[in-house]
């Protein structure tokens, strides 16, 4: 496994969880759950950029009922706010949490983008541009150099922007071997973060429903589609709702595959793994399912940090 990366104070741990289930909770349950994923040793907690909450009030939420656990948006859209703001709104994280914050940036979508009544530019130029307004910003607004920013990225290119002109970079849907090409792309002392979709389910049948069910939207999104015929997937793989292939190589279930998925990325260059859990039922928190993982990974979570549990 690889050490921290060298040149931020963001120290994600090895695995972590990623979950958009808390954007639709009133914040005080949201947060009661933040703790609970601290208390459970993970060592850091993910939310969406801006799809439920603004981005980085609801991480200044989670931080302040937090003490140790480490707060990444993944991903904050670039669409969402002018780069003025964001470093501004940052500097106040950094200048009341430190390093404990990492900031995803990400270049959204076309649909997403026209909602908010922007007008979607080719990403690579548009998030080079965002990029350089940020370093622009008055030292007053900065925050220093171990404040980690991230690309979610998938592309080679943009991975290759990540690694050059950020911290490193957060993948989304990606199998083991786009994170051995994603670790080739960032460069070697890069950040590298990799999203794994974990179902918890009683068998391959319905854990293969309930992935489909959540690669539905994802299929319908050009850039996701372009993502994963880069991959090597084509036309039959995404037919009848993505094939099993598609779906196995997205996707993990049983305990003994868990572990072994985490430790593949680890092996294949990931710094840091973020779980996404999924269940039947989607209108909650897997909070059973976090609770699950913590034995099944225990070699990488902070046991003997474990505050006592959340109710």
């Amino acid at each position: 496994m690889r050490t921290r990366s060298r040149g931020h104070g963001f120290d994600a741990g090895p695995v972590g969880i990623w979950t958009a289930t808390l954007d639709p909770l009133p914040i005080p349950r949201a947060v009661e759950l933040a703790r609970e994923v601290e208390g459970l040793g993970f060592g850091t907690l993910w939310t969406p950029g801006d799809a439920g909450r603004e981005a980085l009030t609801t991480a200044a939420q989670y931080l302040a009922a937090t003490t140790r656990l480490r707060i990444g948006t993944g991903v904050a859209s670039m669409y969402a706010r002018d780069a003025q703001a964001l470093v501004s709104g940052r500097r106040v994280l950094w200048e009341v949490h430190g390093d404990r914050y990492a900031l995803g940036l990400g270049v959204s979508h076309a649909s997403f983008a026209d909602r908010r009544g922007h007008e979607f530019r080719a990403p690579l130029a548009a998030m080079t541009e965002y990029l350089q307004q940020m370093r622009d910003a008055s030292v007053r607004q900065r925050t220093p150099d171990s404040a980690l920013t991230l690309i979610g990225a998938l592309g080679p290119k943009m991975l290759q922007l990540a690694g050059r002109c950020t911290g490193g970079a957060l993948t989304y849907n990606a199998t083991l071997a786009h994170t051995e090409a994603a670790r080739r792309d960032v460069g070697p002392d890069a950040f590298l973060g990799v999203t794994q979709v974990v179902i918890w389910a009683d068998n391959d049948a319905e854990a293969r429903e309930i992935g489909r069910r959540y690669l539905d939207f994802y299929l319908r999104l050009p850039n996701y589609v372009r993502h994963f015929e880069r991959l090597g997937f084509t036309a039959d793989d995404f037919s009848g709702r993505g094939g099993d292939r598609l779906i196995d190589e997205l996707f993990v279930w049983r305990a003994d595959a868990i572990y072994e998925r985490v430790r593949a990325h680890l092996a294949r260059g990931a710094d840091h793994v973020a779980l996404n859990v999924l269940a039947a039922d989607r209108d909650h928190p897997p909070l059973e399912g976090w609770r699950s993982l913590t034995t099944v990974l225990s070699d990488w979570l902070h046991i003997d940090e474990r505050p006592g549990r959340v109710g």
